[in-house]
């Protein structure tokens, strides 16, 4: 659900971006060209990105191995930029950062509150991998295959208008 949100937010914001760089340019706004570029090709990432997002929180929805697995690489890589930027956000608080509008206790409460932002973020990702590799959640996900293409959970036959657990014989399969 969480990706399906974030995809489909992050795609709301990404045109947003889009109609404000077309009208930036269309208004001759002073943006030098390859700022102009560099802002479609971000604005572009960024819309893939969403686009996968919500192709995997479709996936994991319907139970698809491939989701299971795109979710695992996306949280674990979630896990690493996440504790890496808390790192940093604790990092920037102990240098003093020459910004006239902000006291620096205010800096260092900002970095402390990005801190925790990125920890937070970096324990649901870490709870995510957990989350996929644990035994039920692959059984569910092995189980919901093995009924796509008619078979029980260990492997077993499902025919039409038959109770699942029911045992079947090798003419019921043949005929």
């Amino acid at each position: 659900v969480i990706l399906l949100v974030f995809g489909l937010f992050g795609l709301v914001i990404v045109s947003l971006g889009l109609l404000g760089t077309v009208a930036m340019s269309s208004a001759q706004a002073a943006m030098d060209p390859s700022m102009r570029v560099i802002a479609l090709a971000s604005e572009g990432g960024f819309a893939l990105a969403c686009i996968l997002c919500c192709s995997v929180g479709i996936g994991l929805f319907r139970m698809r191995a491939w989701a299971r697995y795109v979710s695992i690489v996306l949280a674990a890589l979630g896990a690493c930029f996440c504790g890496l930027s808390a790192v940093m956000m604790l990092l920037l608080r102990r240098m003093p950062l020459h910004n006239p509008d902000l006291s620096t206790h205010l800096q260092q409460q900002i970095f402390a509150v990005l801190a925790l932002i990125y920890f937070v973020l970096a324990g649901i990702a870490i709870f995510w991998v957990i989350y996929f590799n644990r035994v039920s959640v692959r059984a569910a996900f092995a189980a919901a295959a093995a009924r796509r293409q008619g078979e029980d959970a260990f492997g077993g036959v499902i025919l039409p208008n038959r109770h699942q657990h029911e045992v079947v014989g090798f003419a019921q399969i043949v005929l």
